[in-house]
């Protein structure tokens, strides 16, 4: 953060250069954001690296509509959510995330575009493409399809998410796997706090799935 009140977060992503085969190259996006209120940014699957550039199509969120409901929906629970203080309040705060970031398909009125966004670059078959732009959760699945001794696991096969708590100078990273087929139940969250050497002079967090 800077003393003005504002603060800067880089985005950065390594990509093959040509979008293939070729070298690979690491581009980086400032966001900043003055200090009014939560900002929420949605990070796509693009092949480009560019992340938040409007003028890409992948970069887009018009062109991604799974992450500009989820923008949407993030903000709102932020807005709603009331104080979260220690670790307590992070476990308040991931229990209201969850209805958003476990959505495995959006809102009919969105379901229809969703399902005719393709990414600028992908080997996924048009059935495949509609199955991961169907919303922010995908179930994991087995990409050898039975056919290897153990499976291969591709969707949201975890979920994390990092805290920063200015009440108790810290940050707290939860972590945990999510459900296979098998079992219909996600892991349990774990949870790690790291205590910071300056105090964040706003809380911030960040989720993430693989």
């Amino acid at each position: 953060g800077h003393p003005e009140g504002s603060s800067k977060l880089w985005l950065s992503a390594s990509t093959p250069a040509d979008r293939g085969e070729g070298p690979w190259a690491t581009s980086s996006v400032a966001v900043t954001k003055q200090a009014t209120g939560p900002a929420v940014y949605c990070k796509t699957n693009d092949s480009t690296g560019k992340m938040m550039e409007q003028s890409t199509l992948t970069g887009s969120e018009a062109a991604w509509p799974k992450a500009e409901w989820l923008r949407a929906e993030v903000s709102a629970i932020l807005e709603h959510v009331g104080e979260c203080c220690g670790r307590e309040g992070a476990e308040k705060l991931m229990c209201a995330l969850e209805p958003a970031i476990n959505a495995e398909q959006l809102p009919p009125h969105m379901l229809q575009r969703a399902e005719a966004t393709r990414g600028e670059y992908t080997n996924a078959d048009a059935d495949m493409e509609r199955r991961f732009q169907r919303g922010p959760f995908l179930q994991p699945f087995d990409l050898a399809r039975g056919q290897q001794s153990e499976p291969i696991w591709y969707g949201t096969v975890s979920q994390s998410a990092i805290l920063l708590c200015t009440s108790e100078q810290c940050a707290f990273f939860a972590y945990r796997e999510t459900a296979r087929p098998s079992t219909k139940v996600h892991g349990p969250w774990q949870w790690q706090k790291m205590l910071l050497s300056t105090s964040p002079q706003s809380p911030g967090l960040m989720v993430g799935t693989k």
